[in-house]
């Protein structure tokens, strides 16, 4: 997210989001670190994960708090971020954002069964 590690640089009331690609014959891992804002049901801050490069595309459930997600197996994600327009400090708390590390894998299509690329 924009400024991540800095919690002065937090964005506040914005939806932020990254389309992630595999080159043709490979997935993606994504590993996403929140540090947002918690509250319950994920209504304030969150980060979404779609699996596609749309808002149309079936998606992950909403996360927030501090937190590590993993997702895997998929060549196009799409990760949006958003946030209200406040950052009720709790208890003297401070949020960095998010930060997404990926990593492309290989598919291999012989064990697959596309045995016409084999």
């Amino acid at each position: 997210s924009p400024g991540y590690p800095d919690p002065e640089m937090y964005p506040h009331d914005q939806t932020c989001g990254w389309v992630f690609r595999a080159p043709k014959g490979h997935t993606y891992t994504l590993k996403i670190t929140i540090s947002i804002q918690f509250k319950s049901g994920c209504t304030k801050d969150y980060v979404k994960v779609y699996y596609g490069v749309d808002q149309s595309s079936s998606s992950s459930s909403k996360y927030c708090g501090n937190r590590v997600v993993t997702f895997s197996g998929v060549s196009e994600y799409l990760v949006i971020f958003t946030t209200d327009s406040n950052n009720d400090n709790n208890f003297g708390q401070t949020y960095q954002g998010i930060s997404i590390m990926y990593e492309a894998k290989d598919i291999d299509e012989c064990k697959l069964g596309y045995n016409n690329i084999c």
